[in-house]
């Protein structure tokens, strides 16, 4: 009889520590779920390449779509749950921004840190209830 109450309490605390960090877990989840290194990946309209990441920073970053491409050396991110998207501070990097089709509108500038939020599809949208 005392096995199945020390099994009971584990499975309830367990089952209460879950409860309590399901938002931490929420967050680990969509990081590995959304960040690959190496790999293109889609938000939205934009194109996100990583070369290496390690946690929550990462090394070699190229961001494109709507008419803009950024690329930086090194960086971090966090994830937004109630924003449901990603966070990017980019740093040491370039920004291309305007019309690729005419040369006269056209922009580049150089940047030592640059912050960037991209918005992540609807699957993990986090609900503060």
């Amino acid at each position: 009889m005392k096995k199945i109450i020390i099994i009971f309490i584990v499975i309830f605390t367990l089952a209460g520590g879950l409860f309590v960090f399901r938002k931490a877990v929420l967050v680990k989840i969509a990081q590995k779920v959304y960040l690959r290194q190496g790999q293109p990946m889609k938000f939205g309209n934009y194109t996100v390449v990583i070369d290496k990441i390690s946690g929550n920073e990462f090394s070699g970053i190229k961001i494109s779509g709507e008419n803009r491409e950024l690329a930086a050396n090194s960086g971090s991110y966090v994830y937004l749950p109630k924003e449901n998207s990603i966070r990017f501070c980019l740093l040491d990097g370039t920004a291309r921004d305007g019309d690729p089709a005419s040369a006269k509108q056209f922009r580049v500038m150089t940047f030592k840190q640059f912050y960037m939020k991209v918005k992540l599809p609807q699957v993990l949208k986090y609900e503060n209830n």
